[in-house]
C-alpha cells in the first residue's frame, strides 16, 4: 500500500512539473543559469558557504548580470549589478516588496515570524513598519544623538580598562544604546550579554537557511499530522532550540521592560511610551514588541559586525589609520573626544571615506534578503516569474570594477576628489547595504550615525594594532584578509589578534 502511494505521489509530482514547463513554452526565456538536473534543478550548484562568490562566477561565465537557478520547481533570480537592482527592486518596488512564498517555513519554524524584514508585504508588515517609523523619525534624531554620544564614551572607558575585550564592548555598546533608546532599561536580565544573545540568534538564523533546516520543516509538517515523540526525531529538537535562540532577541528585552515597568523602575523610551497608551490590546502589544525587536537585532548584528570590520582593517592597514587620526587631531586637538558636530563629510572627508570603504570592502552581509514579485517581470528580454526569489548580490555590486577601481584593495581615497574633498558622485555603498525600495531599512540613519560616532571616537582615542606574534609574516596577514568575511564574526574569527592602545595619557 505504501509503495503504491509513494509511486502515485511521485508520478503526480512529475506530471505537475511537466505541466508547469509546458505552460512556460512560448514565453520569454528565464535568465541564464548553470546546468541543472531535470526535476531536481540546479540546487547542487548552490553552495551553503560563499554563495555570493558562486553567483558572481555564474554571472561572469554566462556573461549576464542576471542569472537564475531552479530548486525543486522554485526559481531564484540573482541580480549582480546595481542597474538590475535599480530596475527590478527600486523603481519597481510596488511589485517586488514582498518575500517569496517559500519563506513561510522560515518564518513559522525558524523563529523569524517576529522579524519585520522577514515578513510578507501586507497589513501586518505595514502596521509594524509604521510603529517602527515612530521610533526613528527625523524629530527623534537629536535626542538619539545625546544617548549615542554618552554610550560611545562609556565604550571608550570600558576598552581603556580592558583593551583585549574591544570586540565585546563594541557589541555591548550597540546593544546598550538600543536598550536605552528603545526599551528604557540599562541591562538584560540574568547576566545576559548582548554579544551572547547576538551569537545565538545569528547561529539560529544561519541554521534556518541550511539544508538541515529543510529536513526539519518536513519533520515538523509530518508531526502536525501524526504527532510523534521528539526522541524519534532529534532534528526536531535542534530546530526548536534554534527557533528559541532567534526569538530570544525579541522576547528577552521586551519582557524585561514589562517587568521593570510593573516595578516602576524604567526610563522613558519607545516601548514604555507605546505600552502606556490607553488603547494597547494584545495585538498592538505584539506589534510594538516586534518593531522594537527588529531594531535591536538588526542594529546589534549589522552595526557590531561593521565595527569589527573597522577594527580589523585599521590593524591591517596602519597607514590608513594614521591618516584618519591626523585629520581628527587637526580638527579636535590631540587627546580630545569628538562630538556629532564634526561628523560630516565636509569636516572629516578622509575619515568619512574610511567608514564608507569599510562598509564596501566587507559588508555585514554579502547577499540581500530575498524579494519576490507578485507579477511576471521582464528585464532586458528575460522573464522573472511571479513568486520567484529575487536576490541582490551585494558582493558583486560593491566589487564591480566598472564602479570601483581595484575593488579588492582597501582604499578610502576612492571616495575623495583629487583635492582631498569628499566626492558625493562616487557610488555610496549605503545604497545597497540597507536594502531597497519599500523594504529599505528604516533604522539606517540611527545605525549609521552610531557607527560614525563610535569609529571617530575610537580613532581619536586609541591606536589599533596587531599583536606582535601575529604580525611576523606579510603572507599570513594577506591570507587572513582574503579569508575574512564579516558575517562569520564574532563566531569564528580570532579577534584577539588585535590590541587597542591609548594614544595619550588624557584619553
Amino acid at each position: 500500500m505504501f509503495t503504491q502511494t509513494f509511486y502515485g505521489s511521485l508520478l503526480l509530482t512529475v506530471a505537475w512539473i511537466l505541466v508547469i514547463q509546458w505552460r512556460r513554452r512560448g514565453k520569454l526565456p528565464l535568465p541564464p543559469g548553470p546546468r541543472h538536473i531535470p526535476l531536481y534543478g540546479s540546487v547542487f550548484r548552490r553552495t551553503e558557504m560563499y554563495q555570493a562568490d558562486t553567483f558572481g562566477r555564474f554571472s561572469r561565465e554566462l556573461k549576464s548580470d542576471v542569472v537564475s537557478l531552479t530548486e525543486w520547481g522554485n526559481c531564484t533570480v540573482v541580480l549582480n549589478t546595481f542597474g538590475a537592482v535599480n530596475s527590478l527592486l527600486i523603481r519597481n518596488s510596488s511589485h517586488s516588496a514582498t518575500r517569496p512564498p517559500t519563506w513561510r517555513k522560515f518564518r513559522d519554524w525558524g523563529g523569524l515570524h517576529t522579524s519585520i524584514p522577514h515578513l510578507e508585504y501586507g497589513e501586518g508588515w505595514k502596521a509594524r513598519r509604521q510603529t517602527f517609523n515612530h521610533l526613528v523619525s527625523a524629530a527623534q534624531l537629536p535626542e538619539h544623538e545625546k544617548v549615542q554620544l554618552q554610550v560611545a564614551q562609556s565604550m571608550l572607558l570600558a576598552i581603556l580598562n580592558e583593551p583585549e575585550k574591544a570586540v565585546f564592548f563594541f557589541y555591548e555598546m550597540m546593544g546598550g544604546l538600543i536598550l536605552t533608546l528603545v526599551y528604557g532599561i540599562s541591562e538584560l536580565p540574568n547576566g545576559e550579554t548582548h554579544i551572547g544573545l547576538a551569537e545565538r540568534a545569528l547561529g539560529g538564523i544561519l541554521y534556518t537557511f541550511t539544508r538541515e533546516f529543510q529536513v526539519a520543516c518536513i519533520v515538523n509538517r509530518i508531526s502536525r499530522i501524526l504527532p510523534l515523540p521528539e526522541s524519534l526525531f532529534p532534528i526536531k529538537k535542534t530546530n526548536r532550540m534554534y527557533r528559541e535562540d532567534v526569538e530570544s532577541q525579541t522576547y528577552v528585552p521586551f519582557q524585561e521592560t514589562k517587568r521593570q515597568m510593573m516595578a516602576d523602575n524604567v526610563s522613558a523610551s519607545f516601548v514604555t511610551e507605546m505600552l502606556s497608551q490607553d488603547n494597547v490590546d494584545a495585538d498592538l502589544e505584539i506589534i510594538i514588541r516586534d518593531a522594537a525587536g527588529s531594531l535591536y537585532s538588526g542594529a546589534l548584528i549589522a552595526t557590531g559586525s561593521l565595527l569589527f570590520t573597522f577594527m580589523m582593517s585599521m590593524a591591517w592597514f596602519p597607514e590608513v589609520q594614521s591618516k584618519a587620526q591626523k585629520e581628527l587631531d587637526l580638527l579636535l586637538g590631540h587627546g580630545n573626544l569628538p562630538t556629532f558636530s564634526i561628523c560630516h563629510p565636509s569636516k572629516i572627508p578622509y575619515t568619512w571615506s574610511l567608514i564608507l570603504e569599510a562598509m564596501r570592502w566587507r559588508p555585514p552581509v554579502s547577499l540581500g534578503l530575498d524579494h519576490s514579485s507578485d507579477v511576471d517581470e521582464e528585464y532586458e528580454g528575460l522573464r522573472i516569474p511571479a513568486g520567484s526569489s529575487i536576490i541582490a548580490n551585494l558582493k558583486t555590486i560593491l566589487f564591480d570594477p566598472e564602479v570601483y577601481k581595484n575593488p579588492e584593495t582597501f582604499q578610502p581615497e576612492r571616495f575623495l576628489k583629487s583635492n582631498g574633498e569628499f566626492d558625493p558622485d562616487v557610488f555610496d555603498p549605503r545604497q545597497v547595504i540597507f536594502g531597497f525600495g519599500r523594504r529599505k531599512c528604516p533604522g539606517r540613519d540611527i545605525a549609521f550615525t552610531s557607527l560614525v560616532i563610535s569609529i571617530v571616537s575610537t580613532l581619536a582615542s586609541f591606536d589599533i594594532v596587531l599583536r606582535d606574534e601575529h604580525n611576523a609574516s606579510r603572507m599570513s596577514r594577506d591570507a587572513a584578509i582574503a579569508s575574512f568575511i564579516a558575517i562569520d564574526i564574532p563566531l569564528k574569527f580570532p579577534h584577539d589578534n588585535v590590541l587597542l592602545k591609548p594614544r595619550s595619557q588624557e584619553t
